[in-house]
């Protein structure tokens, strides 16, 4: 049995009612020609705001660019995890500010209690909702500075109830194809209830214009799209739907692989509604299992394979081998699962049975 990652063939296929709808909505912008901003991008934005239960979206280009807008810069400390995608790093790179790094736990989510003990040397923290996992902040954990969620991997993700995206100062989304919500290219979504906020997101990423003629802030070129509008709108009324398909896979992998030798499942939280963007368990001889199941038809992947300490274009941050033993230690065994929403569950139950083959030959 042949099983890709890639799902992407499959949500878009054109003959399907879904591209369908995408195409005609595209057909119809042609006639209208607004390419840049306009009616499909306010449309989506709206929807959006009230899928994360907030009062503002506002789509860009990077879902990062809401640390321009609260004010950090050259020489701030942002205090995140080195175990996540390098934009996280890079957003704070970009601004001159200076990434800081704090170890995870076994959910691989940042370490409150190690977080709160850096607080006072921090501009922001931007906790990242790693697999889809929305990270809990603890009331009796203290984060004094600004809090973006890296929510890249977590749209529609809650916590007892309340959409996550509601936490902390904004949070920030990705839309990149092979997100629960998603584009035929790439964009991205910030979320907030802070009026001044959005006002300021919204002048930053059309370069600070408040009109054609009146630049009011330095800004940059970082919107959405008319077209990815159009196709991120038909994505999010699926997104609940999808989201629970992903859902149900991960339970049928946790309860096919509790008792796998071998395996390492990840705690779940039942306070939170994990989105599961990613399947993201710990093996031993990971790479032989990869191989292994590349021979049976099964494609798999690694995030993420180096920590962000150790990436070259991050070495001038004088971190070194042991600063992050929980991290290092995950990254020799994690491996991520098919998960799609598109899986058969006898599909999901030839993963499991080939993990058990594996080790049945091995121990």
């Amino acid at each position: 049995m042949k099983v890709e990652y890639s799902y992407l063939k499959r949500q878009f296929n054109p003959d399907e009612p879904r591209a369908k709808a995408i195409l005609a909505d595209l057909r119809k912008e042609l006639y209208e020609c607004q390419f840049t901003l306009g009616p499909w991008v306010t449309r989506f934005e709206q929807a959006f705001a009230e899928a994360c239960g907030v009062k503002h979206a506002i789509g860009v280009n990077s879902g990062m660019d809401a640390l321009k807008a609260l004010g950090i810069k050259a020489g701030d400390k942002v205090l995140t995890t080195p175990n996540t995608f390098i934009a996280t790093a890079g957003a704070i790179v970009e601004l001159g500010a200076i990434p800081t790094f704090v170890d995870v736990g076994d959910d691989y989510l940042l370490d409150l209690k190690a977080a709160a003990k850096l607080q006072k040397q921090m501009k922001a923290t931007i906790p990242v909702d790693l697999t889809g996992n929305p990270v809990v902040l603890d009331s009796k954990v203290k984060l004094n500075g600004i809090i973006v969620r890296d929510s890249c991997q977590a749209a529609g993700a809650r916590i007892n109830g309340t959409p996550a995206a509601k936490t902390g100062n904004a949070s920030a989304f990705s839309l990149h194809p092979l997100k629960n919500v998603n584009v035929w290219g790439d964009g991205g979504v910030i979320v907030t209830d802070d009026d001044a906020l959005a006002k300021e997101l919204r002048l930053l990423r059309n370069h600070g214009l408040q009109d054609w003629d009146t630049v009011v802030v330095l800004g940059h070129n970082s919107q959405l799209d008319a077209i990815q509008a159009i196709v991120a709108f038909h994505a999010l009324k699926e997104m609940d739907e999808l989201t629970d398909r992903r859902v149900a896979n991960a339970a049928r992998y946790d309860a096919g692989l509790e008792e796998c030798p071998g395996v390492k499942l990840p705690p779940r939280n039942p306070k939170v509604r994990q989105v599961c963007h990613t399947c993201v368990i710990q093996v031993e001889r990971c790479k032989e299992l990869q191989a292994y199941l590349e021979k049976k038809g099964l494609e798999t992947e690694v995030h993420y394979p180096m920590p962000l300490r150790l990436q070259p274009g991050l070495k001038y941050l004088g971190y070194k081998k042991g600063d992050f033993p929980k991290t290092e230690a995950q990254t020799a065994r994690i491996l991520t699962l098919l998960i799609h929403q598109y899986l058969k569950n006898d599909e999901i139950d030839y993963v499991i049975e080939s993990l058990h083959g594996f080790y049945r030959q091995r121990n």
